[in-house]
């Protein structure tokens, strides 16, 4: 089902709000709608109005529940910010090991 990107984002942050609180809801849905979207978010606000793709918002609903399931943000994101450098591994889904410094 195609939705907009602003309703992409309140059904994920709604979906959140009762283990995580209203702040970090918030945080954590538009973490996810950047990382499900590729698209910053700047331009997911500029875009709020917007249709996303069929394949963001099944993207979206597999990472809204892998959140919910308790998987770190980190492994859903498949980066880690460490000291200001961002670190990713991709494809490592449980098991993280070397980690690469994005470019």
């Amino acid at each position: 089902m195609v939705k907009k990107y602003s309703d992409l984002y309140l059904d994920a942050r709604k979906a959140l709000l009762p283990g995580e609180g209203q702040q970090r809801a918030g945080l954590l849905a538009r973490e996810l709608l950047c990382a499900a979207s590729g698209k910053s978010q700047e331009e997911i606000l500029s875009r709020r109005d917007q249709y996303a793709p069929e394949e963001v918002c099944r993207t979206m609903e597999d990472f809204t529940g892998r959140a919910l399931a308790g998987e770190p943000l980190a492994y859903i994101l498949e980066e880690w910010d460490f000291y200001g450098m961002t670190l990713y591994e991709p494809g490592c889904a449980h098991s993280p090991g070397r980690y690469l410094r994005r470019h």
